[in-house]
């Protein structure tokens, strides 16, 4: 074989090399492509899931937990204080906090877990007794001095159900520890 012979089969051999390699390295791209596409679209999911479940956080938290942990608290505050029959504290403060406790829970029921769900149902009927004994009592057309000096629903068979007091503040406290804290931070069951 002489010079140029060998030198054709090597530049032949070379160029065929070339191209095989060439071909490997485009269906190497090709996969890394697709391997990379796909990686991203899981990504992508697993971030709206967490955004997703950070925004129903957000949603519960203020919406819900906020506004009736916060209503819980004050008339927690008020019956500290509330010594003696006292009209304004009653209505202003003890009502208008049970109004809007009710209230919250009724129209953003939607947005409670399941586990709240009896909890809040525990609540509304609580309050439920509490405006129903208020408005028979206060317009009962008996002078003040005959009415009860303070109303309770747990007189008449509906008690304050404390363990829901403490399952939407314990509730309360975990929303904010996962907004708080972990990105993605499973929701509590």
């Amino acid at each position: 074989m002489d010079a140029t012979a060998i030198l054709n089969t090597f530049i032949g051999s070379l160029l065929s090399g070339a191209v095989i390699v060439t071909f490997i390295r485009l269906l190497t791209l090709r996969w890394e492509k697709n391997v990379e596409t796909r990686i991203q679209a899981t990504v992508g999911d697993e971030f709206r899931k967490i955004a997703e479940i950070r925004e129903a956080d957000r949603a519960l938290l203020y919406e819900v937990l906020g506004p009736v942990c916060g209503n819980l608290a004050r008339t927690k505050q008020a019956f500290r204080r509330w010594r003696e029959p006292n009209p304004v504290l009653e209505v202003r403060v003890i009502a208008e906090s049970n109004g809007i406790i009710r209230q919250t829970l009724l129209t953003r029921y939607h947005l409670l877990p399941e586990h709240l769900q009896e909890h809040a149902m525990d609540l509304i009927g609580h309050y439920d007794k509490w405006f129903e004994v208020f408005e028979n009592e206060r317009n009962s057309g008996k002078p003040e001095a005959e009415q009860a000096p303070y109303i309770f629903a747990g007189t008449h068979g509906v008690p304050f159900p404390h363990a829901a007091e403490d399952a939407f503040v314990a509730e309360m406290n975990a929303v904010r520890a996962r907004l708080r804290g972990a990105v993605g931070a499973a929701p509590a069951t």
